[in-house]
């Protein structure tokens, strides 16, 4: 099981993220903004096993969700809620050493960060 609390920092915020249920099969971690309540993250961390065609695959997923209230520019002084969500599947055969997995997420990763995070600031512009 992860540690609880969980340490994220979100644009050079810390949250905290408390555990707030976990099963079987997963947990999920939710934490605010110490300096606006209305700002929060969940995480959540599944995992399934026996999965697809074969029921041989293993489904392990990752979802950081970011809630907020912001302020609407179409009516003053409305505040309105939104959410954003990104999310990492890792999806691998069951007779997958855990470090396929691993070296597989490092490259991805790398991809997005290099060159001061090039690939991924044109990838959240639309390029493909």
């Amino acid at each position: 099981m992860l540690a609880d609390p969980l340490s994220l920092t979100f644009a050079s915020v810390t949250f905290s993220l408390a555990r707030v249920s976990s099963d079987e099969d997963g947990s999920s971690y939710r934490g605010v903004d110490p300096a606006d309540p209305s700002h929060s993250l969940e995480l959540n961390v599944s995992h399934a096993y026996g999965v697809g065609a074969g029921k041989t695959r293993n489904r392990r997923i990752l979802r950081l969700t970011r809630s907020w209230l912001a302020t609407d520019p179409r009516v003053a002084g409305q505040k309105e809620p939104l959410s954003m969500t990104v999310s990492a599947t890792i999806d691998q055969p069951d007779l997958a050493l855990p470090t396929d997995g691993y070296y597989l997420v490092l490259g991805l990763v790398s991809l997005l960060t290099a060159g001061s995070y090039a690939v991924l600031n044109k990838v959240l512009g639309g390029e493909t």
